[in-house]
């Protein structure tokens, strides 16, 4: 057998075994080859980091089969947004279609972080999240694959606490499909849908909340918009239904809010709608009805 030190730098790794351009950083290799076993070329990694489609990977300790077959690649350890990463890449034989296939979990990543690593507003989100992930691909298709990843929120320590599922599915033609159940954001109720999509990272999703208690949402909505839609002091409770789209540093938002028992100080209302929409940053509001008692009124 022979034994040997190198490095690799996985964007090459990338070209050569056409995972499409996904890989990115420098990796420290200890080689060991005999050419008696079914997988000749064995090879162990390391690296303080990397990035796989633009995330980051640090402390990554693993190792890389070679053989007749294909490739087998196993991540025994990695640190992903403070979160423990463990995988296995598979690259079943190395000839056309050249399929691949990754099983991944991480416990206990940062939710904000994972957010603004795709360059989106964490709105003031606080979790910790546990993800498993499968995904299969052919050649240079990765945006062309199929996969569903999984992830559960455990509400952590900051202005809106948030626990609950969510579903994110790899489709056709280069999408992540968003879903969730019911994610309890403070004392809000807030459901999820809609896809981003790859490489540019622009969603074009849904948000609805019920109930929604004003000092959640307020704060939820003013950080994705980046600019002041609803005033901090604004209080109660009711329904919220929030469109977005565009890019995460110019979204383009629209919403409706339904409150009962609204408390904008000095002013109080019974009820009170609001419709308007945010587009590099201005704020249009279309006409609002309130009531008061036994009276109603319009405000444009």
């Amino acid at each position: 057998s022979l034994v040997a030190d190198g490095a690799l730098d996985l964007a090459e790794l990338d070209r050569v075994v056409h995972i499409g351009g996904v890989l990115r950083g420098r990796v420290d290799l200890g080689f060991d080859v005999d050419l008696q076993r079914t997988e000749p070329l064995r090879v162990l990694a390391r690296s303080d980091a990397v990035s796989v489609a633009g995330l980051p990977l640090e402390a990554l300790r693993g190792s890389v089969s070679v053989g007749s077959g294909g490739i087998r690649g196993v991540i025994d350890r990695a640190v992903f947004l403070g979160g423990d990463l463990e995988a296995t890449y598979v690259l079943d034989r190395l000839a056309p279609p050249f399929p691949h296939s990754v099983q991944g979990r991480c416990l206990g990543f940062d939710v904000a972080a994972f957010l603004e690593a795709l360059g989106a507003p964490s709105g003031g989100l606080a979790a910790r999240a546990d993800a498993t992930v499968g995904l299969e691909w052919n050649g240079r298709r990765f945006p062309m694959g199929s996969g569903v990843a999984t992830a559960t929120l455990r509400p952590g320590s900051g202005p809106l606490p948030a626990a609950g599922d969510l579903e994110v599915e790899l489709t056709a033609p280069g999408w992540l499909q968003f879903s969730s159940g019911d994610l309890r954001i403070g004392d809000s109720l807030v459901r999820l849908q809609g896809p981003l999509e790859l490489g540019t990272w622009e969603p074009a999703w849904s948000l609805w909340a019920e109930p929604a208690v004003m000092t959640d949402v307020v704060g939820l909505v003013n950080g994705f918009a980046g600019v002041p839609v609803l005033p901090p002091q604004l209080g109660g409770t009711g329904r919220l239904d929030v469109s977005l789209g565009g890019r995460f540093s110019d979204l383009a938002i629209g919403f409706r809010l339904d409150v009962n028992e609204l408390e904008l100080p000095p002013m109080e209302l019974d009820r009170a709608v609001v419709t308007g929409t945010v587009a590099d940053g201005r704020l249009d509001l279309q006409p609002s009805q309130f009531r008061l008692g036994t009276g109603a009124g319009d405000v444009e």
